[in-house]
């Protein structure tokens, strides 16, 4: 059973988030296509497909399979054919808004198309703590609609490539939070929200 601690709770309403998030997730990429037309979204049509998931447990010793304890209510490993990929955890989604489709963050970095690399390509590095303040300020792109003062997490990632990057989980609570991706000079953002956030809000 998957051990279960302590989330980060905020009382601040969500209302208004979409609307000010940056477009745009090239170094995010897509598993699953149009799951956003669906009406209800289910844990099959967010995870990679059965027939490129590989064992986790037979990735080399340098591979990052266990993550931080801080990030594992929202972000888990997925290990496949195409190399390993930073995803959110069961029950959670990662989305640009108005983009049918669903995003993690490959190991194998900015790609049109994935070589077939099985665990060649893998995080070396995924480390994770607590930010707030003028530090977690410096991290928000201008125009995003978060209180730095509602903390977050910094999560940072280097591949087997030498690839390194970063995921910013703003304020993150149980249905609805922000994202930001930073990689070299770039700047992407996006959301995370979980599946019976989403459905309530469809089938309303």
């Amino acid at each position: 059973m998957r051990r279960q601690h302590r989330r980060y709770k905020h009382r601040r309403a969500v209302g208004g988030k979409l609307a000010g998030l940056m477009s745009g997730l090239g170094a995010l990429v897509s598993l699953s296509a149009g799951a956003g037309a669906q009406t209800s979204i289910t844990q099959a049509q967010v995870d990679p497909p059965p027939q490129i998931v590989i064992d986790c447990l037979d990735a080399p010793a340098s591979a990052v399979v266990q993550l931080p304890e801080i990030v594992e209510d929202y972000v888990q490993i997925h290990c496949t054919i195409f190399g390993h990929f930073l995803a959110p955890a069961p029950g959670w989604i990662w989305k640009q808004p108005g983009a049918p489709d669903f995003f993690r963050i490959a190991a194998q970095g900015d790609a049109a198309a994935f070589d077939r690399s099985n665990h060649e390509h893998h995080f070396v590095a995924v480390d994770a703590r607590e930010v707030g303040g003028d530090e977690l300020q410096g991290l928000i792109p201008s125009g995003l609609p978060v209180n730095p003062a509602d903390g977050g997490i910094v999560v940072d990632l280097r591949a087997a490539n030498s690839e390194q990057s970063q995921l910013v989980l703003v304020a993150p609570r149980d249905e609805f939070f922000t994202l930001v991706f930073r990689k070299q000079a770039r700047t992407l953002s996006a959301y995370a929200t979980t599946f019976a956030y989403v459905n309530q809000s469809e089938n309303q």
